[in-house]
């Protein structure tokens, strides 16, 4: 249960002199702060405007919010801010934090023309967040049309955007991020990562524990990972090191880079170059194929395996010594060092590089 030891509530109002819409742009502050018990879970749902989201040693729940509105004068700004609403809900320790925008009655289309440039009763204008809650604690994130910043947290997050950038970093549990175009940094995580998206840019630095990525397009870069690597991309391009885990990626088109520390890898394209530094490490298969793309393989100088090398109708380039058990012109099967995993790599019209480092 909840123990409201106490509650603080205040607004406050700054004007702020910048145009918007014809108009200017009130500021609404509101705080409330609720003291709470251990297990907290915390769901934020905000149509509109930022959410960042911090920890306290306090367990105290800590709400500030501003509501952006714009208006010509403070009189019709006070009235549309009236009609947002920041909704607190409490169901036995489970929070839900979210702004209602009421329906604005009995005023004209001129009016909405005037303040906003549309006539729809219900665009108030926005509101951000920033929140602050115990470190062991659950949170639920949905913020189509805003940023969204989380740090500290050392329970689940889910977070939910669309166009807005995302932050996390610094979380110790499991991190469920799904997003349209909008960016995805993440620093810092100690937990499982599951990252859904439809064409993100995507960075990650220092992240324990599995990873999987759905993403339609994008940048994604990324350094140390302990745990295995899934990933689907269709387009444009991956550039990962320092993975300690196996590695699966698929891809249409995109271009990939890895450097590997540990495990096997399973990396498959249609048209984009693969160039891999691994270092061979892993008792399992090492599969790379494209159809229209180069391939390097790198591997470090005292490593060993088995290789099946196919390069359709382009050159096949081999750096090291290799025992060769089958020849041809686009085909070199064969095994150099003292024996090691198996190593596949096929391409339909581009070249083949085995190399050491």
């Amino acid at each position: 249960m909840v123990s409201r030891r106490f509650v603080i509530f205040f607004v406050t109002i700054l004007f702020l002199s910048t145009a918007a819409s014809g108009g200017k742009i009130y500021r609404y502050e509101y705080q409330k702060i609720i003291r709470v018990e251990p297990g907290l879970e915390i769901s934020i749902n905000n149509p509109n405007g930022a959410v960042k989201m911090i920890t306290n040693t306090d367990d105290k729940l800590q709400i500030d919010a501003v509501k952006n509105i714009y208006a010509e004068s403070e009189e019709e700004a006070e009235f549309i801010a009236d009609h947002v609403q920041i909704n607190i809900g409490d169901a036995n320790g489970h929070f839900s934090i979210e702004p209602r925008y009421l329906k604005i009655q009995h005023r004209s289309p001129s009016f909405w023309q005037k303040l906003l440039g549309r006539g729809s009763e219900t665009s108030h204008g926005s509101v951000d967040f920033i929140i602050s809650v115990p470190a062991d604690c659950n949170v639920d994130i949905y913020n189509p049309q805003g940023d969204i910043e989380v740090s500290g947290i050392r329970g689940r997050l889910d977070v939910s955007g669309d166009i807005g950038s995302i932050d996390v970093r610094d979380i110790g549990g499991d991190v469920t991020v799904v997003t349209s175009s909008g960016s995805v940094d993440l620093n810092d995580i100690e937990g499982k990562v599951y990252l859904k998206a439809n064409g993100a840019d995507l960075s990650f630095f220092s992240l324990s524990g599995d990873f999987e990525v759905r993403n339609r397009n994008g940048k994604a870069v990324g350094e140390y990972l302990v745990g295995d690597l899934i990933m689907t991309q269709s387009g444009g391009e991956i550039d990962v090191k320092f993975i300690e885990g196996d590695i699966r990626i698929k891809s249409t088109s995109a271009s990939v880079k890895i450097d590997q520390d540990f495990g096997a890898l399973d990396v498959s394209t249609e048209s984009g170059d693969i160039e891999i530094t691994t270092e061979l490490n892993s008792s399992k298969d090492y599969f790379v194929e494209t159809v229209s793309g180069s391939i390097r393989f790198i591997v470090p100088e005292a490593s060993g395996g088995e290789v099946r090398l196919e390069a359709g109708s382009c050159e096949i380039d081999t750096q090291i010594p290799i025992a060769i058990d089958a020849f041809s012109r686009t085909r070199i099967s064969g095994t150099f060092g003292n024996g090691g995993p198996k190593i596949t790599l096929v391409t339909t019209t581009g070249d083949i590089t085995l190399s050491e480092y």
